[in-house]
């Protein structure tokens, strides 16, 4: 078993990928988690299902405590990409390396980037991301490096030009290299937080059927060479087993049973489980139909472990609150104590000034960072 923050469901198109990660997260958030449901797919359709607008900032979903929605738009967010590389080039073209308008799948990635800054808030236990259709997610996870190496050229090319402005006008170095060295580091992480079981559980939804099956065998094996492991392929829209002796029920009953098999067959010795989602007759739209769905995919799933973002553990005759953060350094964190409230700042990346405010009924008597065999945990020592 896994213990995840972010959980990736992704598949083809039309295989009910979005339903099942609307499900997901309505299961979740029914059992207390603080639930996000992230849409970063350009044909968002999370608020059609749910019945409600749902746009580009975080909104509490209507009727249903602990979760909150979001459909990112990718296009915006590649602007701000792209606008905050540009401020911190400063006068260097950076139109040779990134178009503004951007490139095929650079919105993809910009996106992914708005998806993962979620881990820095401290609200959500559990973040569920409906990904785009497979082609543009692999996409989305080829970018990284991508850019990665875009930054690196631009920031080799800015150094030298810098050392000889510095020369000759005798001006001190601003934070430019410091921001561009910070946004490359965030670049790197993605990958290691999307590959570290510890952060990420990576899902696949599919049908039993050729095209879509071997759609996923593809996605599955592309996953594995950036380090991704998907834990879960979950079958949609089974035949249910018939006892009408209906012929046509019955031959598509057992062409689905050929897949299930070929399927267990494929991944039983990889570590990835198989959860059987049946056909429905009508529509899955609306609260209770979701809810429904969720409980049969996750009560197949044993693998996923969710945890509290806070939990007051005992240690040492103390009450201590503890929370762990594996995707962050100690380094990119300032804690500030104010009338029992703690401010945890980020300065990370594009990250900057993200405060999260933590309120306590007691004052804190200090705060201890520590670092655990690379995992970084926050202790606040209650006073007696």
């Amino acid at each position: 078993m896994s213990s995840a923050r972010l959980v990736f469901v992704n598949g083809k198109g039309g295989v009910g990928k979005t339903t099942s990660s609307i499900s997901m997260a309505l299961w979740l958030a029914s059992k207390g988690f603080n639930t996000l449901l992230v849409s970063t797919d350009p044909a968002a359709s999370i608020g059609d299902s749910l019945n409600m607008p749902i746009g580009s900032e975080v909104i509490p979903v209507k009727e249903i405590d602990n979760l909150w929605a979001i459909e990112v738009d990718g296009r915006y967010e590649y602007k701000k990409l792209w606008t905050y590389i540009k401020k911190n080039a400063k006068t260097f073209d950076i139109e040779r390396f990134l178009p503004e308008n951007g490139a095929p799948g650079t919105t993809e990635m910009a996106a992914l980037f708005r998806a993962i800054t979620f881990l820095y808030d401290m609200k959500y236990d559990v973040i569920i991301v409906d990904t785009p259709p497979t082609g543009h997610t692999l996409d989305m996870l080829r970018l990284p490096q991508t850019l990665k190496e875009t930054m690196d050229s631009i920031k080799s090319i800015i150094k030298s030009l810098s050392a000889w402005k510095d020369l000759i006008t005798g001006r001190k170095k601003d934070a430019t290299d410091k921001r561009l060295n910070s946004l490359i580091g965030c670049v790197e992480h993605i990958a290691q937080k999307m590959a570290d079981p510890e952060i990420t559980q990576f899902n696949l939804v599919s049908t039993a059927e050729f095209m879509s099956l071997r759609e996923e065998l593809r996605a599955y094996n592309e996953l594995s060479s950036y380090g991704i492991h998907v834990k879960n392929v979950i079958l949609n829209k089974i035949q249910p087993v018939n006892t009408d002796e209906c012929p046509f029920c019955m031959a598509k009953r057992e062409q689905h049973e050929y897949y299930i098999q070929m399927m267990h067959d494929q991944f039983d010795n990889k570590g990835v489980d198989i959860h059987l989602v049946n056909d429905n007759p009508k529509e899955i739209v609306g609260i209770p139909k979701l809810q429904e769905i969720g409980r049969t995919i996750m009560h197949q799933i044993t693998n996923l472990d969710i945890k509290k973002v806070f939990r007051v553990k005992a240690m040492n005759g103390e009450y201590v609150v503890w929370t762990e953060l594996p995707w962050l350094d100690p380094q990119y964190l300032e804690f500030n104590i104010d009338n029992n409230v703690l401010y945890m700042t980020v300065n990370y990346g594009m990250h900057e000034n993200v405060t999260n405010a933590m309120s306590f009924p007691t004052a804190i008597s200090n705060v201890v960072v520590i670092n655990d065999n690379g995992k970084l945990g926050l202790k606040l020592k209650r006073v007696n």
